[in-house]
């Protein structure tokens, strides 16, 4: 029978960070995140906000990931310095699409009073990089913002405007703390940039693409500790480093991150993952295969093996070993983006006995646990997006005049935040099933020689222990022989909770996922017990 045993071995320090969220206002015509639902004052509707404190992320990232680097962040505040009008501007996005601005900096700030999140900002970095201000210049305006939430009235940092006092007569007096600030986000697809960029900006050559890229960061992380000497930073890693056509890009990214200024100011690197995206193809064993002669299970566990690297077990690692180099140098890693994202599933798969709502809600499950097993260097994630009203990845999907719903990624989130616990368990697998080579949709991700059926990871603190489990098989329930290790204190009860839902639901026309709950009887030791997992399932079995 496949067995689990819990051992009392901890691993690593759960950070509860990872479980966060991305709360984005972006900048494409399609897509207008809270913007779409809230009124002219930049409330959103109870029924949202109560969606959204079910997801319960202890960190939340705003305002924007690509737009960041194309907009002006003053654009969110009322009375800002030199503006014409006190109210706020419309603002245009990179793509033509117009956003009001009604859910600015003080609508983000008040929702984080009510839901208890710590904030996570993130401010342009792209002005400095390209050269539209000297990076000087763009670094105080950026360090404005970090201003703007947590100074004092009167309190003026230098080259600074007296933020505080402004946001008071926006009507907030008491500064918010901000622990965490992003430079910058995939500044054209992680700097440096391309051939004919680097001729326009006048940069020789690798070393000055390095140099120019040292100074940016040195002086934006000098001006938002300024501002806050406490404040922690996030700086773009590497993209996609898995990919060789990569290999060089990243290269020269590794110089920046390893530079000892750098080093020294900042403290995470970011990590962005989504997969299986638009499927542009399929791989089976390397050869390209159109998706509607794919067979059912090849299509499903495809789906299911994304985003997120798989090791040789068959389980999500995430990044894998690829951020082991800038972890030795001391960095941590903050997951700052990730979803589970297939636009254009049905169209290129064919009509199939399942719908994208369950493989977005294990495929989402599948990388929390990747996250998880990379907790000893990985303190942050951020779901990708928490709100939205047309894009699948969204958490709390809101069409205006209609009751929010969760999509499944959210449900997934919410399933893991109500988990308890601190610190990650080691555990010990016998005979647990797996399917061999699935077939790979993100092509540029290694391929995996297998994928488990069931990914377990166990979550622990001082009052019993959590066993997270992804069940990937399509149709079939499995039974399982669970073990506490003799090491680890007996439980009392125990409960499974399961996370599923109609294979054939529409998650886009309103909730298809549900979570059930029942008692499994415990082997009179209180050290171990048989259960069996659904088909098709996100199960936690808590051992109290």
């Amino acid at each position: 029978m496949p067995t689990i045993t819990i051992t009392a071995t901890v691993e690593a320090r759960f950070d509860r960070r990872l479980l966060g969220g991305f709360l984005e206002r972006p900048t494409f015509s399609d897509e207008h995140g809270p913007e779409a639902v809230c009124d002219a004052d930049g409330r959103l509707p109870p029924a949202v906000v109560e969606r959204l404190r079910g997801l319960g992320a202890p960190v939340v990232r705003f305002p924007g990931g690509t737009g960041i680097d194309f907009n002006d962040w003053t654009d969110l505040i009322d009375r800002a310095p030199g503006r014409a009008d006190p109210a706020r501007p419309v603002t245009k996005g990179h793509r033509g699409g117009e956003y009001t601005n009604h859910f600015g900096l003080d609508a983000f700030l008040a929702l984080r009073d009510d839901l208890g999140f710590a904030p996570l900002l993130v401010v342009n970095l792209r002005d400095a990089l390209y050269g539209l201000k000297t990076p000087e210049e763009a670094a105080r305006h950026a360090a404005g913002m970090l201003a703007y939430c947590v100074a004092q009235p009167g309190a003026v940092a230098p080259g600074q405007a007296d933020w505080g006092a402004i946001r008071a007569a926006n009507g907030r007096p008491i500064p918010t703390p901000v622990p965490l600030i992003a430079v910058g986000n995939e500044a054209q697809f992680y700097w440096p940039p391309k051939p004919a960029e680097q001729q326009r900006l006048g940069l020789a050559d690798d070393d000055a693409v390095v140099a120019r890229h040292v100074a940016c960061l040195v002086a934006y992380a000098d001006a938002l500790h300024a501002v806050s000497p406490s404040v922690q930073l996030i700086v773009d890693g590497l993209h996609d480093p898995w990919n060789p056509a990569n290999r060089a890009t990243n290269l020269l990214r590794r110089r920046v991150l390893l530079d000892p200024q750098v080093r020294s100011r900042c403290a995470y690197v970011t990590i962005h993952q989504y997969a299986p995206m638009g499927m542009w193809a399929a791989l089976r064993r390397g050869e390209v295969v159109p998706g509607e002669q794919l067979s059912d299970d090849e299509a499903w566990y495809g789906l299911l093996g994304a985003p997120g690297l798989i090791d040789d077990a068959g389980h999500n690692v995430a990044f894998g070993g690829w951020y082991d180099g800038l972890i030795a140098a001391g960095y941590r890693v903050a997951a700052t983006e990730w979803n589970w994202n297939a636009w254009g599933v049905r169209k290129r798969l064919g009509q199939r006995p399942f719908s994208d709502a369950l493989p977005m809600a294990l495929g989402a499950a599948g990388y929390v646990h990747g996250l998880l097993r990379q907790a000893a260097f990985t303190d942050i994630g951020c779901q990708s997006m928490m709100l939205g009203t047309s894009w699948g990845i969204t958490a709390v999907r809101a069409p205006p005049g209609r009751e929010p719903w969760y999509l499944p990624q959210g449900q997934a989130l919410a399933f893991y935040n109500a988990i308890p616990g601190d610190r990650i368990l080691a555990l010990r697998e016998e005979h647990l099933p797996g399917v061999p080579q699935p077939v790979q949709f993100a092509a540029w991700y290694p391929a995996a020689s297998r994928l488990a059926l069931v990914d377990a990871v166990a979550v622990g603190d001082d009052s019993g222990a959590t066993l997270c489990l992804v069940h990937r098989d399509r149709t079939s329930a499995i039974t399982l022989r669970v073990l506490l290790e003799a090491a680890m204190p007996a439980a009392r009860t125990a409960t499974l909770r399961v996370l599923h839902g109609d294979p054939a639901g529409d998650p886009f026309a309103g909730e298809v996922l549900r979570i059930e709950e029942q008692q499994v009887e415990l082997d009179a030791d209180g050290r171990s017990l048989t259960c069996t997992l659904p088909p098709a399932s996100v199960c936690a079995l808590l051992l109290r």
